[in-house]
């Protein structure tokens, strides 16, 4: 029996390997460039609504600026992050969704944080679309 069989799954989230049960993920998807992505719960309660617990009616919409970014920008300060942002949302008219991204490699990668913000950031260089 494989992991994946078993419920289990195999996830970095930039501080060593993980072992995850498939309950622990909120979201395991693909970014718009074919980058597997994810998001624990854990990281999902801790970074995100212990500050922003209005964030909890916008899992969905964070796991579509991933999938469906308006734009993906390098991060001005760590390297190995990216933020994708979606914009124009009817959800939240007049604000931006920002998702950080840290990859691990070229096709894995984690999300770090999540919030609205009333701007794209105009100090970040962007990546997509080019």
């Amino acid at each position: 029996m494989s992991r994946q069989d078993e419920g289990l799954v195999e996830a970095s989230d930039g501080q060593g390997e993980t072992e995850l049960t498939l309950s622990e993920l909120l979201i395991d998807t693909v970014d718009i460039l074919g980058r597997s992505v994810l998001l624990t719960r854990r990281q999902w309660e801790v970074h995100v609504l212990s500050n922003k617990a209005w964030m909890d009616e916008f899992l969905h919409h964070v796991e579509l600026a991933i999938e469906s970014p308006t734009l993906i920008n390098y991060d001005r300060e760590f390297p190995d992050r990216e933020c994708f942002y979606l914009v124009g949302h009817k959800h939240f008219e007049g604000d931006v969704m920002k998702v950080v991204i840290r990859y691990n490699d070229d096709e894995h990668g984690f999300v770090i944080t999540a919030y609205l913000q009333r701007n794209k950031n105009a100090d970040e260089v962007r990546k997509w679309p080019t």
